[in-house]
C-alpha cells in the first residue's frame, strides 16, 4: 500500500469516527454514501 492510499483510508476512517458533524438521519445516510464512493474509488 502506498503512502497516498494509506492516507486516503485514514482520512476516510477519521470522517467516520467523528460522524463528520452529522446531526440527522439524512446527513448520516449522506455520510454512508460518501464513504461507499470513497471506498469504491480506492
Amino acid at each position: 500500500m502506498t503512502e497516498k492510499e494509506k492516507y486516503f483510508l485514514e482520512d476516510t476512517r477519521d470522517i467516520l469516527v467523528n460522524y463528520d458533524g452529522c446531526k440527522s438521519e439524512q446527513q448520516l445516510k449522506g455520510l454512508i454514501d460518501e464513504t461507499r464512493e470513497r471506498l469504491t474509488v480506492f
